[in-house]
């Protein structure tokens, strides 16, 4: 990704805009418009950081400029205004539509650098350094193209119609990631989310839409659904590939419209938000199993971020291990040892972030507080214990498959039993996806 801020220079006097370009810093990238057509083409298709607006972009006085910075500021964009008129009205209108500054043009070539540069420089710069310091705060990424996404998303003004689709494995940590994402780019609006695979469709319906009393069985009260509260916000839905094909369709109409109707109500309801999604689930091959619409993809993939996994981004795993121990609420102090970390940094973590997450806060408990390479038992070391000869004779007896079969439906069925068959601890302390859960439960009822 290209982080060279983009100045946008609107102006219809060719001569004057090259006196200035050629003073300034190469640090920018510096597009051209010289009328309110060209400008507003630009503004809607092209990432700019600042505008410099002339305010009069054709034979007559009607000031159009200020067309262009009222865009600018809906579009979160700061500007500043050249212009060769001095009308208190002029000045006050673009005051108002969000300019930062008026300079008139009279000998503005020699005195940009002293006038207009500097505040360009604040804007553009600070604002950089302060998304990039806020991001590995909050999300530590050493991972290029993980990170280049991200900077991409917030570094741009928040928008209702910015959807985006957040991709990887279980335990990348994808509901983290849209939690920062939000925080970087409308920390002051709604940030709603909720995990499709823990509720029947049913339910879903309920609690995104809302209901009336007595609209069905249960509904003993009015309820505000999510998708009103959400509005003006982000509204995160995890799991989105477990969603039935008739929620996808009411969904991408809200989308769409921009509206909805409760459950038993005949009032709509305005809402417009963000929506950001996350799967593991291939999407593509649902499409094609036509159990997921290839209309609501293209809506809700509007961005996407796939989230590798740990052993992928190994320089990661020393980056989330000092995050993890500085983060937590820990009373004690932790000092690990270098060796410790390198053994840490050597292992696969096939359940990733969650994995490591878990795994150090169990770390920090049964150690006091120094931990060395020693400390270090990881899943090698412990598989190396539990798999044992007998279990290999097995193996060679039955085929592997079968021998996975018979585990799967051995663990299912005594953590299923353990757990009092409750769907969501068995879920938890298998730590597997609700469309497992239901393949497991069928597995194990054809014994």
């Amino acid at each position: 990704m290209n982080e060279i801020p983009t100045i946008l220079f609107v102006d219809d006097d060719k001569l004057l805009l090259h006196l200035i370009i050629k003073k300034l810093p190469k640090k920018f990238n510096i597009i051209c418009a010289h009328n309110i057509d060209q400008s507003i083409n630009i503004l809607e298709n092209t990432k700019v950081d600042f505008a410099v607006i002339d305010l009069n972009l054709s034979n007559t006085s009607s000031f159009d400029g200020l067309d262009i910075v009222k865009l600018c500021t809906s579009k979160n964009i700061k500007s500043v205004v050249l212009t060769s008129d001095d009308d208190l009205e002029v000045i006050k209108r673009g005051y108002k539509l969000g300019c930062l500054s008026f300079f008139t043009k009279w000998n503005i070539s020699e005195n940009f650098n002293q006038t207009v540069l500097p505040i360009i420089l604040l804007c553009c710069e600070n604002e950089q350094i302060k998304l990039k310091e806020s991001l590995f705060k909050l999300y530590p990424t050493d991972h290029k193209e993980l990170r280049d996404s991200i900077l991409q998303i917030v570094n741009r003004p928040f928008s209702t119609e910015d959807h985006i689709l957040l991709t990887g494995n279980t335990g990348v940590g994808k509901s983290y990631l849209a939690e920062v994402i939000h925080k970087l780019t409308s920390s002051e609006k709604p940030f709603i989310c909720l995990n499709l695979s823990e509720y029947p469709e049913q339910m879903i319906e309920s609690i995104l839409f809302g209901h009336r009393k007595g609209s069905f069985t249960g509904a003993t009260e009015d309820k505000k659904g999510l998708l009103e509260e959400v509005h003006g916000g982000t509204l995160f839905l995890d799991e989105i590939g477990t969603l039935t094909i008739s929620l996808q369709k009411k969904l991408l109409r809200i989308l769409e419209d921009k509206s909805f109707y409760p459950i038993g109500s005949n009032k709509i309801i305005k809402t417009s938000f963000r929506l950001i999604t996350a799967t593991c689930d291939k999407l593509q091959s649902l499409i094609k199993e036509g159990k997921f619409r290839s209309d609501f993809y293209y809506r809700i993939n509007r961005e996407q971020i796939k989230i590798a996994d740990l052993k992928e981004r190994r320089n990661d795993i020393r980056l989330l291990t000092s995050f993890f121990l500085k983060n937590e609420k820990i009373n004690k102090k932790i000092f690990i040892e270098e060796s410790a970390i390198e053994k840490i940094i050597n292992n696969n973590w096939p359940g990733n972030t969650r994995e490591l997450k878990n795994y150090l806060l169990g770390l920090i408990k049964n150690t006091n507080g120094y931990i060395q390479a020693d400390d270090i038992i990881l899943s090698k070391q412990i598989l190396d214990e539990i798999i044992t000869d007998k279990m290999f004779d097995h193996i060679n007896s039955v085929g592997l498959n079968r021998f996975i079969q018979q585990i799967e439906n051995e663990t299912f069925n005594r953590t299923w039993n353990l757990s009092g068959q409750k769907v969501n601890k068995t879920i938890s302390q298998l730590k597997i996806s609700k469309s497992m859960f239901y393949r497991l439960k069928e597995s194990s009822n054809e014994k």
